[in-house]
């Protein structure tokens, strides 16, 4: 049901907002809307008919197109990020509007971006059907040490299969050395990879891509019998405050032993060893930082959970790409002497265990894949939580905001939302047990306090906060 309509100022399109929560730019020559836009809280995607799309960080998960399989079969939902190879078109989007039609907006993004987008629908890049065939579907019980996962998947005669992947609680299995390629495509693929579990369960999925799309098996459940072992946990903590002028900063240093000293407080039990190593200011060069990565890749086990942090700055260049500012860079080489969003994911992909990413920088929801176009804000975290990453990540800001700190905190106001909430207040159902979207939901909120921006949750009136002095990195 429509709930209201309003006209642009040129009289060239309407919006449309329904009952459905989906916001609409309608053209009046035009049966279909031009645009439909989808609000979650802070998350959202916007896309057209044929299904380009441009999102935040974690809007590809909003929506999903059904396949129908017939009258005996349940449908398939493909989630708008297995498409995001082919559809996943900002600059598109950027254009639509001023340019009225999809073709011309093509021509526009191929113009002024030297973006070549082809013209395509989503009916058009289907993914692969993907299904494990060893060992078992829905849940399996073993009692070995060694075990064998094989999969089978189908591509098309247009989109053949380019590669397969195991993904285990969900982090991909051996990182790149784990996928299955298939450098001229195969219609009809099969993948096996042997891996050693310990006791305890296990998800399995099996990721099939083209070179269009992706698709993923139903999960497997592997349950292993025998007492499961506690996990390790291993801390990678970076600050830098000691920046060249006018770049240095308070506590971004100190940020670093606030946050590792409360893991180590609060996760005693949960783990079986915690290990930290931390690299502040001097020690935090670009090399350090990679050198530590490599110290963390070493530790890590698929039943292990570890930890990357870093407090300092975070900069995008004029593509939008993001960087982790170390302590050692160079005005006349930013881009050399910085850790770029690609080269980090990279690493952490390419790690074994559960792996959380903590970024208290300004920008650091920002990034790009791409080395030319428009700014692709967000996509590091996107690149980050996709399927065959898997990383969970915590930031301060969205690629478009600053990470503040005060002398009064002395802390960098995420970090210490984080450490707050680690300590019991993020514990909301008073459980004693303290979940990663109760973490960040109380940080998130903490800092929206620190910063005047937080309303009272019964009047709505601002919350009346002492000024103090801010400085954004």
């Amino acid at each position: 049901m429509t709930l209201g309509l309003a006209p642009s100022p040129d009289g060239r399109y309407f919006i449309s907002g329904s009952t459905d929560q989906r916001i609409r730019i309608w053209s009046p020559d035009r049966d279909e809307p031009v645009l439909s836009i989808f609000v979650a809280d802070r998350e959202w995607i916007a896309w057209t008919p044929e299904g380009y799309y441009t999102c935040s960080a974690y809007g590809e998960r909003l929506i999903a197109w059904q396949v129908n399989n017939g009258i005996a079969k349940l449908p398939t939902l493909h989630p708008a990020v297995r498409f995001h190879a082919s559809m996943f078109q900002p600059t598109l989007i950027q254009y639509l509007i001023p340019a009225g039609n999809l073709q011309l907006a093509m021509a526009m993004a191929q113009e002024f971006e030297q973006e070549t987008i082809a013209a395509t629908s989503v009916a058009e890049v289907l993914p692969p059907d993907v299904s494990v065939a060893a060992p078992g579907e829905g849940l399996v019980r073993v009692t070995e040490e060694k075990l064998t996962v094989r999969a089978i998947a189908r591509g098309s005669a247009r989109n053949p299969v380019t590669a397969m992947r195991l993904i285990v609680n969900g982090r991909p299995f051996q990182g790149q050395a784990g996928i299955v390629r298939f450098e001229k495509g195969k219609v009809d693929a099969e993948a096996e990879w042997n891996l050693e579990i310990d006791p305890g369960s296990f998800t399995l999925e099996v990721q099939a891509e083209s070179a269009v799309s992706k698709g993923m098996s139903r999960p497997v459940v592997v349950v292993r019998s025998g007492s499961a072992v506690p996990p390790n946990l291993y801390v990678l903590a970076v600050g830098v405050s000691e920046y060249p002028a006018p770049m240095r900063l308070n506590f971004a240093a100190s940020d670093t032993e606030l946050l590792t000293v409360s893991l180590k407080k609060n996760c005693k039990g949960v783990f079986g060893n915690i290990e930290v190593r931390v690299l502040t200011d001097e020690k935090a060069t670009k090399q350090g930082i990679l050198d530590g990565l490599t110290w963390l890749a070493s530790k890590m086990t698929t039943n292990d959970v570890g930890i990357f942090s870093f407090s300092g700055h975070g900069t995008r260049d004029r593509a939008g790409r993001f960087y982790l500012v170390p302590v050692d860079i160079s005005e006349d080489d930013p881009a050399g002497t910085c850790l770029a969003g690609d080269v980090f994911r990279h690493r952490l992909e390419n790690m074994p265990g559960k792996l959380i990413a903590v970024l208290d920088a300004c920008h650091s929801g920002a990034a790009s894949t791409r080395t030319g176009g428009s700014a692709r804000a967000d996509g590091l975290v996107r690149d980050l939580v996709s399927d065959d990453c898997g990383v969970v990540v915590m930031c301060s800001s969205l690629g478009r905001e600053y990470s503040m700190e005060s002398s009064t905190t002395r802390a960098g106001f995420f970090t210490l939302g984080l450490t707050e909430g680690l300590s019991g207040r993020a514990d909301l159902n008073g459980d004693g047990v303290v979940f990663i979207h109760e973490l960040d939901f109380y940080a998130a909120r903490r800092v929206a306090q620190l910063s005047g921006d937080m309303q009272h949750p019964v009047t709505g009136r601002p919350a009346k906060l002492r000024p103090f002095p801010v400085s954004k990195p």
